[in-house]
Formats: C-alpha cells, structure tokens, sequence
C-alpha cells in the first residue's frame, strides 16, 4: 500500500466523532494564530511609524521651539541691555536664562539636544572701533566682547545665537542673518529748512510775537542764511541776531509785501560748533499791530550725523556646555557720550566678527537712501558711504562702513560687567 491510502485508510478506521473534533481543533489553533501574528504586524507596523516618522517630527519641533526661545532670550538681553544703557541704571543687572538643551518632553526614541554657552570679554579679537578716515589712528570709541549659545541638535539644524556689538545675530549651515541690530542711525539732512510763515500778518487773526527763534545744531564753518520778509517799513524794525548777536538788518520791504529770497553769510566763528545755535529775527519798533513776518528761513549746507552705541563686556571669559540652565549676568558700570563735530569729516566703524554676512547685509539696509538720504554707488568716489569686510584670522573679519562728509558723530561707551550664573 502507498503511504496516502493507508493514512485515508486509518483515519476511516477511527471514529466519525473524533475525526471531527480533532479536524476543528487544529483549525481553530491555526486560526488563533495567524490573528495574533496579524495583530502584532500592525502593532509594529505602528510602532515603527511613530519610530520612524512621529517621533522624529515631534523631536523637531520640540528642538526648533528649544531654539525659538532661546533666541527670544537673546532678544530679552539686548533689549534689557539698551534699557540700561538708556537709562543710566548703575543699579540694577539683568540675568535673563538660556537653556542648553531642549525640553526632551517626548517619551521615548529621541536623544535630548545639548549646547553651549560662552562668554568672551572685550579683547581686541572681538572689538569694534570708530575712528576718522583723515586720521585712523585716532580712535574715538571702542568696544566689544560677546556671548554666544551653540546648539547641538540632533532633529533641526544646529544654530549659533551671538549676542555683540549691541546686536543679535543667528547662524546656520547656510549662512547667518541679524535679528536685531546695534543702537546705530546715520541720516543727511537740511541744517535749517522751515518753509512756514511766522509773525504778525493777518490782524485779528494771529498773536503778536516780537520775535521768531530758529534752532539750527553746531557745526564748523560759514553759513549762507536765505529769508523771505514782510512788511518792513523802516530801516532796523526788523533786526536778524545768531546767538543774541546782531548780524543784519532786515531790508526795508514796502507796505504788506513779501519780498525775497534774502541772504545773508554768517561767519563761522559766530557759529557754536557743538552746541545748539540760536537764529531770531526780532521786530523792533513794539508799537502794537505793527505788520510783520518771515518765512522760507533756510541755511546752506546739510548736516551728516552719526549715532553709534558701542557695547563692551568685562569679565572672565567663561562657557558651560550640557542642557543645564543658566543666566547670563549683565552690570552697567560705566557710560558715556562723546559728540564731535567737524566741517566735513569721513569716518569708518569697524564690527570685529565671525559673521560678516549679517553685518553687511544689516549695514546696507540700515544706510538706505530712503531712510537716511546718503546715496551709495557703485564708484566709490561718488559714493556718500560704503561697506566692506576684510578677513584678519582664519575665523574673523572686520566689516567696515565708512561715511562721507560727517559733520556731527554721536557715539556712546557703555561698560558692562558680565558673567554666566
């Protein structure tokens, strides 16, 4: 016999009853089976869908809100930084937190980020320094020093958070950008160009004033004063003064006529080269409802001014690396303003960095044409500013905006005492 008609030939020799029962037991374990093999696919089948793709997607959020807050933090410290420096606190310091890694709030498959938090005190690897082109070894202010927070991420790129020179700037693999710049404005602007009419020209309508002032800032030089007059009658019922001095006599206009332009040159040692100068016209005769005014007042030549806050940190230089917490310790010791004015002077701010890339690109916004009126072309001979970065090291460079024709740069030293708590 084969092997197959015996086994059917045995298997009819048993009885119907236990054929059957054994038949539905072994369907019944080979169905149990495969559901529990079927349901643990689809549990590691989910498993290493949340592995492979939630938990990675909720790791990078939790990092790129890590880093979110750790450049707010940032933001905080210049901010607090300015209020200081504003306000002359000697008083008070500010310790706003960084954390040097992120919060590790997912469950489970995910390696907590990690950072790096560093001091460097003011050196001259880390300066910034304001100077006259005519004269750069004269230098006027200087400062520097940083603090900047390195991340270590394992999910979202790695980035560097710099606090210097009075600005924030954030760094990644493909370049770096500023958050928000130092305390710098540069502007050109009219010395004196009011087109309003003043005086007493229109009875019962308008005061009486004996006198109209014109407030005009200091600077080096002489000065071409150009007016409009009205309604003088005599010789000497109108008389022009520069800071309580008589220079001029208004010139006899006729009955209730606007006449001029009129000029004038004031010399420049009548002139206050760095403090406010007082132009008035004065109406003489004080007899009441005497007619009189002037308009269009204007002065010759436009002021070029330059605000700078220069921010430097003293101390030791420090860093802390893990995903501890830690403050970042801020003191005003010292500040103070230096204001010069010239005839007409260049000057060039140097920015010590390792990221040029922002500091040009922040400089070039903030010198629009727009805002600040000082055209820049590409012939730097017709150019009223430029920028420009130099590399001194194999990890610094020296951005430098100069500025043309400068008459006032006001540049304020703030010292700050600093460390990492």
């Amino acid at each position: 016999m084969t092997g197959k008609f015996m086994k059917l030939t045995m298997q009819r020799l048993l009885p119907k009853r236990l054929r059957k029962k054994r038949f539905s037991y072994d369907q019944r374990a080979l169905s149990s089976l495969i559901t529990v093999a079927g349901i643990l696919a689809i549990i590691i089948m989910v498993i290493s869908a949340v592995l492979n793709t939630l938990v990675p997607q909720w790791a990078k959020e939790d990092e790129l809100e890590h880093m979110d807050n750790q450049l707010r933090n940032f933001l905080t410290l210049r901010t607090e930084i300015n209020n200081l420096i504003e306000n002359e606190d000697f008083e008070r310091s500010v310790s706003p937190r960084v954390s040097l890694g992120a919060s590790g709030n997912i469950p489970v498959g995910v390696i907590p980020s990690s950072g790096k938090l560093t001091f460097n005190p003011f050196d001259n690897s880390t300066d910034a320094t304001a100077n006259r082109v005519h004269d750069p070894l004269s230098i006027y202010s200087k400062g520097g020093g940083n603090i900047q927070y390195e991340a270590t991420n394992y999910y979202y790129q790695d980035q560097t958070i710099v606090y210097e020179h009075g600005a924030v700037l954030l760094s990644q693999a493909d370049g770096s950008v500023m958050k928000a710049g130092p305390e710098f404005s540069a502007s050109k602007v009219p010395l004196l160009n009011d087109t309003r009419s003043f005086g007493y020209f229109d009875p019962g309508t308008k005061e009486e004033p004996s006198e109209m002032n014109f407030n005009f800032p200091g600077r080096y030089g002489n000065l071409t004063l150009s007016y409009d007059i009205f309604d003088v009658d005599t010789d000497g019922e109108i008389l022009i003064k520069l800071n309580r001095r008589i220079v001029a006599a208004a010139l006899v206009t006729g009955d209730e006529n606007w006449t001029g332009p009129h000029k004038i040159e004031l010399r420049g040692d009548w002139i206050h080269d760095l403090t406010i100068n007082t132009l008035q016209f004065n109406q003489t005769t004080g007899i009441p409802g005497e007619e009189w005014g002037v308009r269009n007042v204007s002065l010759s030549g436009n002021i070029t001014a330059v605000d700078l806050t220069m921010v430097t940190l003293i101390g030791n230089k420090e860093d802390s690396s893990g995903r501890d917490s830690h403050t970042v310790n801020a003191k005003l010791i010292a500040s103070g303003l230096n204001s010069f004015s010239w005839p007409d002077e260049n000057i060039t701010i140097n920015f010590t960095t390792k990221y040029p890339e922002a500091w040009e690109a922040h400089l070039n916004s903030a010198m629009n044409e727009s805002t600040t009126n000082l055209h820049w072309d590409s012939d730097s001979a017709k150019s009223e500013f430029m920028v420009m970065s130099t590399r001194i090291s194999a990890d610094y460079y020296i951005v430098s905006l100069t500025i043309k024709h400068v008459t006032n740069f006001d540049c304020t030293v703030a010292i700050l005492r600093t460390n990492l708590g």
